[in-house]
């Protein structure tokens, strides 16, 4: 649309867009957002990248464990193309989503599989919490394997982008 206020409209729906229609759109929503965060408004860019956080949890906790990985491989660049943008409202937009897509991230490595709001024990289908002497269930190990994807995402990724808008002029 030519008028900014509707792209803006649509920058803050992003997430909400991929949890309504489920996760066959989510390339497609992807490629909206990428067309939203290289939009002429600065308004628009900076609502757009303030929605990767929602986006990225919403696609985490609402499809397939193999969306989990892809997701963030389709949210590096656009994070870090955004690093360099020259508004300075969509850098602190930037910095502001890292931050919570940092804590996110964080927070589901530390998540217990006995916490009943953890989001890995949302992701599993049994009835009863675990035991903590009980033996290692199967999809165990591949949610570790998924944490350590994160976990590289943080540390490569994430980390840099904010230790270099902190030194933003």
């Amino acid at each position: 649309d030519r008028i900014a206020s509707v792209r803006l409209s649509v920058a803050a729906q992003c997430d909400r867009l991929v949890s309504a229609m489920g996760e066959h759109w989510f390339n497609i929503i992807i490629d909206l957002l990428q067309a939203l965060l290289a939009d002429s408004d600065e308004r628009v860019r900076s609502e757009a990248t303030l929605c990767m956080p929602r986006f990225a949890e919403s696609v985490i906790l609402g499809t397939e464990e193999d969306q989990y990985s892809t997701v963030l491989e389709s949210l590096m660049p656009l994070a870090l193309k955004i690093q360099r943008d020259t508004s300075p409202l969509v850098r602190s937009s930037l910095a502001t989503a890292a931050g919570e897509l940092l804590i996110f991230l964080v927070g589901l490595g530390g998540a217990s599989h006995d916490t009943p709001s953890s989001p890995l024990r949302r992701r599993e289908n049994s009835e009863a919490p675990p035991s903590p002497l009980s033996p290692r269930r199967e999809g165990s190990n591949s949610e570790e394997t998924g944490y350590r994807r994160y976990k590289k995402h943080v540390d490569d990724t994430f980390i840099p982008i904010l230790q270099n808008l902190l030194q933003d002029p």
